[in-house]
């Protein structure tokens, strides 16, 4: 049994001529005097009509039937990747941060191809309409692996940018440390040389005064002689 919508013309043709001639093949048979060996013949001639009509619907079932599961196959493929998201997620730092998310594929030339290979379908050039199902799949995946690529390629710049920031952040990181370290070197200096001055300070004023001392016992011891001489 035959799937009527896959049977092309050709084969439809065979098959009502086949029809045909054993419709009258039948008339021959009642007459009576027929001639049995063209009678033979015709009948033979129809048999094998008949087995290349069958022969021509069972090919054109079978092309058909595959057409169709290609553009079945197509389209899913393309619905499949039209509503795919690209997004992705890296580790960055700390943090994590994702990528893509307004990215979508390009399907317009598969859904061109889809819709060629559709109407080949319907125009019974189940051949041509399976090839073009296998183009409209095969642009599908195409552009899919493009975004994947788009994606990926934002994703790596993307994280260079942030580790590249993240260096710079860092530098101004250790140029601040670097800076409060100077800061603390510059006092522990200035605590130095004042704790320098304030002792250099001290010894000046010790030496000043045992100075001052010596010389006044020394005025006074001289002063106490002069006295003694003066009395005799």
């Amino acid at each position: 049994m035959f799937d009527q919508r896959y049977v092309r013309q050709t084969a439809d043709s065979k098959y009502t001529d086949v029809q045909t001639r054993a419709g009258q093949l039948d008339s021959l048979l009642k007459t009576a005097k027929s001639d049995w060996n063209a009678l033979t013949a015709k009948v033979e001639s129809i048999k094998n009509d008949l087995d290349a009509a069958v022969k021509l619907a069972n090919t054109d079932q079978q092309a058909g039937e595959e057409a169709e599961a290609a553009i079945a196959e197509a389209g899913g493929e393309i619905r499949s990747i039209d509503n795919k998201g690209y997004s992705t997620t890296k580790r960055i730092g700390s943090s994590s941060k994702s990528f893509g998310s307004g990215i979508s594929a390009d399907v317009s030339s598969a859904s061109g191809a889809l819709r060629r290979a559709q109407t080949e379908l319907s125009q019974g050039n189940y051949e041509a309409a399976a090839r073009s199902a296998a183009s409209a799949k095969r642009a599908a995946e195409e552009a899919d692996a493009a975004q994947q690529q788009v994606a990926a390629a934002i994703a790596i710049a993307v994280t260079l940018y942030e580790q590249e920031q993240e260096r710079i952040r860092e530098a101004e990181r250790e140029r601040q440390r670097e800076a409060d370290r100077e800061r603390q070197r510059e006092a522990d200096r200035q605590r130095e040389a004042d704790r320098q001055s304030s002792s250099s300070s001290s010894s000046s004023y010790g030496s000043d005064s045992s100075s001052s001392t010596g010389s006044s016992g020394s005025d006074s011891n001289s002063n106490t002689g002069t006295s003694g001489g003066g009395d005799f």
